[in-house]
């Protein structure tokens, strides 16, 4: 397939071309970087402005609702009484997943977390209804102390994600101290278990994903 100048690719045309593999691996990661424009335009996928931008994906774990039960009593907890956060949490077709990241914002370095919770809408299967809790560790001078320093609970049913209504609540970094401390052990203990990885070969071309180009002292991510 060939692109005369000004032509733009749809994203079923560019989904298409990035799945058969054809192209050099820098003109499949232009096509990705498209087809993740469009994506998150369209609120279409797992991908969202606060899991992507700034960030370096380097680890991701699959959870299981019902062995990991005290990642969703926790969320619970933080999501309070909102009505659509405690029905997602409670669907038996909630999905879940933990990716671990490098963010960085101007000067400032974080080495963090998302625990990401979402479901499929039964109508289209490409939209997800989501709630993400997104916690992060400030570098200073170099080093980590696997402390908090930042956490954000994102509250984004699907049918507001086209205003761009999303719920951001700024939570008192200390109450999940508790929470990322265990993530922390969580991650030490998956790592080495095959059915706990998450990934796929498109992740190979996305920009947000990839390994650590530089890890702090202190980390016990790695």
């Amino acid at each position: 397939m060939t692109q005369t100048q000004g032509e733009t690719l749809d994203a079923a045309a560019l989904t298409r071309e990035i799945v058969r593999r054809k192209r050099p691996p820098a003109i499949l990661r232009g096509l990705m970087t498209a087809l993740e424009g469009i994506r998150q335009a369209q609120g279409l996928g797992w991908s969202r402005p606060w899991n992507k931008y700034g960030m370096t994906v380097f680890s991701s774990h699959v959870l299981d609702p019902q062995v990991d039960r005290d990642v969703v009593d926790a969320a619970r907890v933080l999501v309070g009484e909102d009505a659509f956060a405690k029905g997602l949490l409670d669907d038996p077709a909630l999905m879940m997943f933990a990716f671990y990241h490098d963010r960085v914002v101007g000067d400032v370095q974080f080495e963090g977390l998302t625990l990401s919770f979402g479901r499929r809408l039964p109508k289209d299967r490409t939209r997800r209804d989501r709630v993400d809790i997104v916690l992060e560790d400030r570098w200073e001078d170099g080093n980590v102390d696997g402390h908090v320093d930042l956490a954000r609970v994102y509250i984004n049913p699907w049918s507001e994600w086209k205003t761009r209504a999303v719920d951001l609540r700024e939570v008192d970094a200390a109450r999940l101290q508790p929470l990322y401390s265990d993530s922390i052990a969580h991650f030490q203990s998956w790592k080495s278990i095959p059915e706990r990885q998450w990934s796929h070969w498109s992740t190979e071309y996305i920009d947000y994903f990839g390994p650590r180009t530089s890890i702090p002292a202190g980390s016990t991510l790695r």
